[in-house]
């Protein structure tokens, strides 16, 4: 996103997004999560019927935005990872997702030991990519 466009839609964003923006060392990923908050809001902008601005979030205790006062009773989650981001939104019900990028994990045993339950544990020594396996179950935990 260019400077220019990444400047029109950064005055949507609250003082604690911009101060979490801020935090960002590299330009980059300052510029993701600005544009992923953005994004945000736009969609749940468009389904309040509100300006992107006028959307007001809340956290809760693990930090999870959520619709300050359940407005609209809409319920959302966003991730993101590198360059892609994803937004899910339902009405009344919980909603997660989580995205990643597909990459090679080392000692992907080890690690889905500190995550895993046992079945999942079984399921991954059956898979016959392991590595795939496992972004595939932790997505879902994530979710």
């Amino acid at each position: 996103m260019s400077a220019d466009a990444l400047s029109c839609v950064k005055h949507w964003l609250s003082d604690d997004e911009l101060a979490k923006a801020e935090c960002f060392h590299l330009e980059l990923h300052r510029s993701r999560y600005i544009v992923g908050r953005a994004a945000l809001r736009r969609v749940l902008a468009d389904r309040l019927g509100c300006s992107p601005a006028a959307v007001r979030l809340s956290y809760g205790t693990n930090g999870k935005p959520m619709l300050e006062g359940g407005r609209g009773h809409v319920e959302f989650n966003l991730a993101h990872s590198g360059g892609d981001a994803v937004v899910a939104l339902a009405d009344g019900a919980a909603v997660g997702v989580d995205i990643e990028i597909l990459r090679p994990i080392a000692d992907v045993e080890s690690l889905a030991r500190l995550v895993f339950s046992d079945v999942e544990l079984r399921e991954l020594a059956l898979a016959p990519d392991p590595g795939l396996a496992f972004l595939n179950g932790w997505t879902r935990k994530e979710a």
